[in-house]
């Protein structure tokens, strides 16, 4: 039996312990998360068929490279304007009504969500009621590991809320 084995031996040295995808989700939202630092984030949003869209490659003082993917509905414009829609009084896309705890979503959403760490990337609170957050598609890749195994390499989400609880039930005890 001739086994190619050159493969095996060229390949990176993988960490034995394996590394969360929260740790590097968090370390995007506060900068740094234990010895994980984030070193440099090139973006990219564009609006094609009523969707804003945001792709933006997250690179770590590790090596390891996250892209993180965000994909939502543009809310309808006359809605807003007419003040018929859901969306607080506030400007729905001003950092302010969209980051603070005053924004749409529930006071629960927001305390999940400070205690998780805010997503400066999430997406725009416009949930029909105030117990909801609004529905957003969220997506964390691991495209580079740089030798370390990274679990899961790929997380998807509904929403940010669904997002902050992710994180706080990752953190350890």
């Amino acid at each position: 039996m001739n086994r190619d084995t050159s493969a095996t031996l060229s390949a990176k040295p993988v960490s034995a312990t394996p590394v969360q995808l929260a740790t590097y989700v968090t370390a995007i939202q506060q900068g740094v998360a234990g010895n994980i630092r984030l070193c440099d984030s090139q973006s990219e949003i564009w609006q094609q068929d009523g969707t804003e869209e945001e792709e933006t490659l997250y690179r770590f003082n590790n090596g390891v490279v996250i892209r993180f993917q965000r994909d939502q509905d543009l809310p309808d414009v006359a809605a807003v304007y007419s003040g018929k829609a859901a969306y607080s009084g506030k400007a729905v896309y001003s950092e302010k009504a969209v980051y603070s705890e005053k924004a749409v979503y529930s006071e629960k959403a927001a305390s999940s969500e400070k205690a998780a760490g805010s997503d400066r990337t999430a997406c725009a609170d416009k949930a029909a009621d105030n117990q909801q957050c609004a529905q957003c598609w969220l997506s964390y890749e691991v495209l580079e590991a740089a030798g370390q195994v990274i679990r899961p390499a790929r997380k998807v989400f509904y929403n940010r809320c669904q997002l902050a609880f992710w994180l706080r039930i990752q953190q350890p005890d």
